[in-house]
């Protein structure tokens, strides 16, 4: 673990994250988890995820935010789920640019805040996150984060997924008796509206990084 000497990050440009020095004779629980969040946001940008799960144990008590999935996993268990879910970053589904905005730490719990930008599926992304490590005999053993904010663009879609129910529902009052009847164009553009907004909402990702 030589690269310890070299885990503190506190901006992470564009591809691979720069990585700015830390000196320390012993591994700290701080210094582990900075190496780690160094190596995870490796991970989001270029998709080199083994040298991240170096620093994880076994067993995790793994927390994911987002839909599809989100929940709580613990144990061996929660060691996959983490895999499968961050695996699939580094490629279409990746992060260009990590700024890291605070870290606290408390015991043997590092909490950092970012500021990322990236692409989702073509998508352009911006987030806002809290990623929380808990580190034990020199592995990270517990994982959960919150999404604090989503892409302008995602956003905007889900304005449009409420657009869309709210189109369904004129649709369907057009059956209902003392509901005033639309013309066959009205009800062709609201066809074309909700074919529309399905489209978008198929593009568009919310990672956690998820």
């Amino acid at each position: 673990m030589d690269d310890l000497h070299n885990s503190t990050l506190w901006n992470i440009g564009v591809q691979r994250p720069t990585v700015t020095g830390m000196s320390a004779d012993t591994p700290t629980t701080t210094a582990i988890a900075d190496l780690a969040y160094a190596r995870f946001s490796h991970g989001f940008t270029d998709g080199q995820w083994d040298e991240f799960f170096d620093l994880v144990a076994d067993e995790v008590d793994f927390a994911w935010p987002t839909a599809p999935g989100a929940g709580r996993f613990t144990g061996a268990e929660g060691r996959e789920e983490m895999e499968q879910r961050f695996r699939t970053f580094g490629g279409d589904r990746r992060m260009t640019d990590i700024n890291v905005t605070a870290r606290n730490v408390s015991g043997d719990t590092v909490f950092y805040e970012d500021d990322s930008r990236g692409v989702m599926a073509g998508v352009p992304y911006h987030g806002r996150h809290c990623i929380i490590f808990t580190v034990r005999d020199g592995l990270v053993i517990g994982y959960r984060e919150y999404v604090a904010q989503a892409s302008k663009q995602c956003r905007a879609r889900r304005g449009d997924h409420r657009r869309l129910r709210i189109a369904a529902r004129k649709m369907g009052n057009q059956s209902q008796p003392g509901r005033t009847r639309r013309t066959g164009g009205s009800r062709t553009r609201l066809a074309v509206e909700i074919t529309r907004v399905r489209s978008e909402r198929s593009r568009c990702a919310t990672p956690r990084k998820g």
